[in-house]
């Protein structure tokens, strides 16, 4: 008997999209930090990402980390954050 999977194995996640309406704040370099809300806060991009589409997408994460630049505060799941400092060319400490 051969162990066959039951489910196909998923794909690994790719670099998120980043939203046309928050480009403004691409033109200033940002300073990151944690963020720990009380109550659950929605990524800022993921909920761009999703209005841009219409809707159809996955659903917002929380909100981990903030990024805060002349522009204003932008708070981040993860992988936004991640894609955000990619470029902003801030490495990780």
């Amino acid at each position: 008997m051969s162990n066959v999977p039951l489910f196909p194995k998923p794909e690994a996640p790719g670099k998120p999209k980043l939203s046309r309406s928050l480009e403004r704040h691409r033109a200033f370099r940002g300073t990151y930090a944690k963020y720990a809300p009380v109550k659950r806060v929605a990524c800022d991009e993921c909920v761009n990402v999703l209005h841009e589409a219409k809707g159809v997408g996955e659903p917002p994460l929380s909100a981990r980390h903030s990024r805060k630049s002349s522009a204003g505060t932008l708070r981040l799941c993860h992988p936004h954050n991640e894609a955000w400092r990619e470029i902003d060319q801030v490495g990780r400490r």
